[in-house]
């Protein structure tokens, strides 16, 4: 056999082994990303749901026997259809239970990572970096996306439920880029262009975000097709003309947003488009700082607003030098140029001149943090190769082992930051207390952790979160409502009133004031005045069926029996399912009291109807036998009683117990229990 005959069997033999060993090695960064995301966030799924997390949850909860198409286009989520879509199918798996939402984000975030695995590596494997990066575009692409994956600033976007806007936003963002770059060397291109397509126009039933995506398309291109401007658009007109056909998308979900914008707009009274503009410019130096060091991290900045530019001349040199550079280097066609424009341009819609409530808020590094990662592992990558001389092969190898420990300690240490970040979603008295040690002029803060602190019967201490809120910021309406609140279950009626008249005058249309001012001033026996406010609450929320009980309540209390009557009534016919009226109007048709409206016989209709609804409980046992006797059914009456007697007894509600005992007398002696 020839030497030449030689050679080529053993190549024939060895390829099989060597493509087999590219496969496996092909899985590695795929299987590393998934196995080190999900190592990281597993502890994530003990989140609870946070913040407008409940609004949106209860908002799918409303529609869920409606047909999905209105589920996922109902008013309140009309602009992002898919995200809806999302909570739809978590709410039909798991209700409020949420380990399916974290499930769900967890797989969007992985799934993104390995998008941008694969947009760094075919980046790195393009004509303009090949000779450069080529031979370690693997290396450098799984680097990028390990440290992009488990960087702490991430956890906003992943852990807050219903963040997944933004996530889901950046995985369709990625996708349209990869499958971009895929139809560049294609042999058939047109796959990779209709997915593309696709991907942007998923992403646009998202956030809107996305709507930067064509045009960052356009100058990846630019950057990385080694033609001239002209024929690069020449023979890539189907997919710009396609991705900006994807406008067409948000544009009518955003026409058909007819609910009022309260948080976003050039109308937002909180702030001017000039004012957030000039904000943006320390907002913006400080998602740089997180990036490069992520502490700490808030849920909820309540950024300062700049009023004066001088305020934020540092942050304005800095950040104008940035993008001064990044228009030179995309005047340059320069990849560095790319990745600047990379991180601006995603910031672009949330970080420029449209006025947001929120001035800062971490999920929205989600996309731009990528340029951060990949400047840093990219510069690191060249500056190794250029101080170390080529023929050196010890100390490249050195070099590379001292890289690859580099990234390891740095994923550990992020990766630990965000274990410990994910903590904090546990429970939102843990959030919230993290966000008033963090930010303490943030009275949001403080009035959302007086509030979890009331919940748990803290009541000192959350009071004290209050007056703080309200100290910081004099115009927070619902620290003075939900102060007075707490003042009033403590018995200080007299503290409590002029919470609720300034939560009146900075807000008149402000919900359960007037029901609180009712509720104190009936304690103090002023009833007209109490009344007063029962209405004047009713007008403005006619679905708080909770003034609507307390003013009958109080009607009766004032021996206006006849309106007690009819406003009994017409709280029932909205709500017939509900006991305590029910109840309520069966003791006042029985009331000696009240012999106008008195009226045995309905009384013991409704309230065999409330032991019905509530299970025969011993307080709806215990006037039905009242309703029984009043009709002189004593049997009925007696049968009942002991029947209550039992349950009160079982229940050990001892007070009840024994009054049921002594109305039990009076039915075995055939009177009436009033």
């Amino acid at each position: 056999m020839s030497y030449q005959a030689a050679e080529d069997f053993r190549v024939a033999v060895s390829a099989p082994a060597s493509e087999a060993s590219q496969r496996r090695q092909g899985l590695l960064p795929p299987l590393l990303i998934i196995g080190i995301g999900t190592l990281i966030y597993i502890n994530s799924f003990a989140g609870q749901f946070l913040f407008d997390d409940h609004q949106y949850i209860d908002a799918i909860a409303a529609h869920q026997q409606s047909p999905i198409w209105k589920v996922i286009f109902a008013p309140e989520n009309i602009t992002r259809p898919l995200v809806s879509l999302s909570l739809a199918l978590n709410y039909a798996m798991s209700g409020k239970d949420v380990w399916s939402y974290h499930a769900f984000n967890l797989i969007i975030h992985l799934l993104a990572a390995l998008a941008l695995y694969g947009v760094v590596r075919q980046t790195l494997l393009s004509p303009r970096l090949r000779q450069r990066f080529g031979a370690a575009a693997n290396g450098l692409a799984l680097a990028t996306a390990l440290i992009w994956m488990v960087h702490p600033l991430q956890t906003q976007a992943v852990t807050y439920v219903i963040q997944r806007a933004e996530s889901m936003m950046g995985l369709f963002y990625l996708v349209t880029l990869y499958c971009a770059i895929r139809s560049i060397e294609s042999a058939k291109p047109a796959r990779w262009l209709a997915a593309a397509i696709i991907a942007c126009f998923a992403g646009m039933g998202c956030k809107a975000v996305i709507v930067t995506a064509p045009i960052t398309i356009l100058l990846y291109d630019i950057v990385f097709i080694p033609e001239s401007v002209r024929l690069i658009i020449k023979r890539r007109w189907p997919l710009y003309t396609g991705l900006a056909a994807t406008w067409t998308l948000l544009f009518l979900t955003l026409k058909a947003d007819h609910q009022p914008e309260v948080s976003a707009g050039f109308n937002l009274a909180l702030v001017t488009p000039l004012e957030y503009l000039k904000s943006q410019f320390g907002v913006i130096t400080y998602y740089v700082r997180l990036a490069v060091w992520p502490s700490p991290l808030a849920l909820d900045y309540y950024w300062p607003i700049a009023k004066t530019l001088w305020a934020v001349a540092p942050y304005v040199v800095l950040i104008g030098a940035l993008v001064s550079a990044t228009i030179y280097g995309l005047w340059r066609r320069s990849p560095l140029g790319f990745l600047g424009t990379w991180f601006f341009i995603i910031l672009l819609p949330t970080s420029s001149i449209m006025p947001i409530a929120d001035l800062a808020v971490e999920h929205r590094m989600y996309l731009p943090l990528a340029s951060v990662v990949a400047l840093f592992i990219l510069s690191s990558y060249s500056a190794g190769r250029r101080w170390i001389a080529p023929d050196n092969l010890a100390a490249r190898q050195q070099a590379g082992r001292f890289g690859i420990a580099l990234v390891a300690i740095i994923i550990t240490w992020f990766g630990s930051l965000t274990v410990r970040r994910n903590a904090d979603y546990h429970s939102e008295l843990l959030m919230w207390a993290d966000v008033a040690s963090k930010r303490p002029d943030n009275p949001r803060a403080h009035s959302n952790l007086g509030f979890y602190l009331a919940e748990r019967g803290q009541y000192d201490d959350a009071l004290a979160h209050f007056k703080e809120a309200i100290r910081i910021n004099p115009a927070f309406v619902e620290a003075h409502l939900n102060a007075g609140m707490i003042m009033a279950n403590q018995g200080r009626g007299d503290e409590a009133l002029p919470q609720f008249y300034e939560t009146l005058r900075l807000r008149p249309n402000a919900r359960r004031a007037h029901y609180n001012i009712g509720q104190v001033l009936a304690s103090q026996g002023h009833w007209d005045d109490a009344i007063m406010h029962y209405r004047q609450e009713i007008d403005i929320d006619p679905q708080f069926r909770g003034a609507r009980l307390q003013l009958a309540m109080a009607l009766e209390v004032q021996n206006r029996y006849a309106e007690a009557l009819q406003q009994y009534r017409e709280t029932l016919s909205v709500w017939p399912d509900w006991s305590e009226p029910r109840l309520r109007l069966a003791a006042l048709l029985i009331s000696d009291k009240a012999p106008a409206v008195r009226n045995p016989h309905e009384a013991v209709i409704m309230a065999e109807q409330a032991a019905a609804i509530t299970s025969r409980q011993p307080v709806a046992l215990d006037v039905l036998a009242a309703a029984y006797a009043a009709d002189q059914r004593f049997a009925d009456a007696i049968a009942t009683a002991k029947e209550a007697l039992t349950r009160a007894t079982e229940l050990k509600q001892d007070s009840l117990r024994t009054q049921i005992l002594s109305r039990l007398q009076k039915y075995e002696q055939g009177r009436a229990a009033n």
